[in-house]
Parts: C-alpha cells; structure tokens; sequence
C-alpha cells in the first residue's frame, strides 16, 4: 500500500540521518546527499536514498534523491557509478526503458529531456564523468537546465 511504501521511505531517511556523523567536517556524508545538500541547496530532510529497483527498474541502484519543495512531485536525483563507462551504459539503458512512456524531445550523448506522454511532465537524465544525474516529475523546461547546470557545477569534475 502507499502508506506502508511511505512509511518505509521515512524509515529509510531516519536510519540514513541517524548514521551520518555528528561533525561538522562531513567526510563521512554520502557523496550523493552532500552533493544535493551543498550543491543544489535541497533541505536534509527533503533527501532519500533509494537503494534497489529505482524508477521501478531492476538494473538500476544506489540512487540519492531530494525535493526542492516539500509540496511538489519534483525529484532532483544523483547516482555515482564505479566509472564514467558503467554511467554511460546507466544512461543509455535508462532511456530505451524511458521511451515507452516518454517522448523523446532532445538527446545528445550526456544529456536527455523527454516528456511523459499521458502526464505531460518532463524527465531530464544527464552524465558527467561517473555521475548520472538529474530531474523527475519537473513541470517546465526552463527550470530543469537551471537545475543541471547547477549539478555540473557541484560535482567534482565540474
């Protein structure tokens, strides 16, 4: 039931916080919440960690998500691949099982925008290096390249 998934997430998130370090130095954090944390500016407990069957796909794990607004639907999201190659290949997988309920509005070989076809909102996928990143359930284009730029630039090899 969406009770029990939800609850399940909040306990999730509690037992994610509960594990972070006290300091203030943050070198034990999780590259993938920092990141949206410090580099995105999403609230901590706006962050979830989803660790299997994300995007309701098997192949796809380890998935750090956050809301840049407690309200809306939208995700920003970030997966840290072993290299740039298994991030490429995340890429390229994600959006040949994207397109059955998306359209395909540009594409180029580290970047992507399609559009849900019945719910009409967008879902941006972009690779840098070994980071897959982007944004989820986003209702307009002009926000989503404001919000990868900012990834880009968060990033370690931005």
């Amino acid at each position: 039931s969406d009770a029990q998934a939800i609850r399940d997430k909040a306990l999730q998130l509690v037992t994610a916080f509960k594990e972070l370090p006290e300091a203030e130095g943050g070198a034990d954090v999780p590259e993938g919440l920092r990141i949206l944390r410090d580099g995105l500016g999403v609230a901590p407990e706006l962050i979830a960690f989803e660790k299997e069957n994300v995007f309701q796909y098997d192949f796809v794990e380890n998935v750090w998500f956050g809301r840049l607004d407690q309200a809306a639907d939208q995700r920003v999201f970030i997966h840290i691949a072993a290299s740039a190659s298994d991030a490429a290949e995340l890429f390229q997988l994600l959006l040949e099982e994207q397109s059955y309920d998306y359209a395909l509005l540009e594409e180029d070989e580290a970047n992507a925008l399609l559009r849900h076809e019945f719910l009409n909102n967008y879902f941006a996928l972009a690779r840098q290096g070994r980071y897959l990143f982007g944004v989820e359930n986003a209702g307009d284009t002009d926000q989503i390249a404001s919000l990868l730029a900012q990834f880009a630039e968060a990033l370690p090899d931005g």
